[in-house]
């Protein structure tokens, strides 16, 4: 026999066409929003992580989207420093730190 806990009520604030959205393919998928909600409140609880996905122009402004090109092309031209573990990272710090001193 599947027991069912007790339930509470959660009030929350969103923008009534992003609710309507929401419901409608809630619908289309035959969901409830209701039980979308709750299969993301327990998968939130069990990976402890939140993951989104939005369309670019949404995520990031004009500035972020720069930087973010900036960071692209330093990888490609080699000019990002990685480290295999924390100790390696450590080690390369102090090197720089030692002959910033200097």
């Amino acid at each position: 026999m599947n027991k069912i806990g007790r339930t509470d009520v959660i009030n929350i604030k969103v923008e009534s066409q992003i609710k309507r959205d929401a419901m409608i393919l809630a619908e289309e998928l035959g969901f409830t929003l209701s039980s979308v909600m709750n299969a993301f409140l327990k998968q939130f609880i069990r990976i402890r992580s939140v993951n989104f996905s939005m369309k670019e122009e949404e995520a990031f402004t004009p500035y972020a989207l720069e930087m973010l090109k900036g960071s692209d092309d330093a990888v490609k031209h080699g000019r990002v420093k990685s480290f295999h573990n924390m100790d390696s990272m450590r080690s390369y710090l102090d090197k720089l730190i030692s002959a910033d001193k200097e």
